[in-house]
């Protein structure tokens, strides 16, 4: 089932090499859950740098919540119609997003680019 955790460490190792995202994500800090049916997996990101969070006493910021189907859609390396981006799926109810919204649109760059890079990652 999608995301695997070979899935989110290759994922987390292409955003951490991406010049692109490492330069307007300095100051990206946040710290945010994928979540799927069957997996959740924490995320921290401190000054654009992605790791897996494993404190499980911290609660996420952000949840950005839908099944492992859905998941496979925005790892495609073909745009799929709703799935280019987390607004489109969340505007059409296929994403749930939980949280402090705020984080979303203080970080709307790198966020954006995260999704672009998720296509890149291929089967794991």
């Amino acid at each position: 089932m999608f995301p695997t955790l070979n899935w989110i460490k290759r994922y987390l190792e292409l955003l951490n090499k991406d010049e692109e995202l490492r330069l307007y994500g300095k100051k990206f800090n946040l710290l945010y859950a994928i979540e799927s049916d069957n997996h959740k997996y924490v995320i921290q990101v401190k000054n654009g740098l992605f790791t897996i969070n494993t404190d499980q006493e911290e609660l996420p910021q952000l949840t950005l919540r839908t099944s492992s189907d859905h998941w496979m859609n925005f790892a495609e390396p073909t745009l799929v119609p709703t799935y280019t981006d987390l607004f489109g799926a969340a505007a059409h109810g296929k994403l749930e997003i939980q949280g402090d919204v705020q984080h979303i649109w203080s970080n709307i760059r790198s966020l954006w680019r995260s999704f672009e890079i998720m296509r890149k990652v291929g089967e794991v």
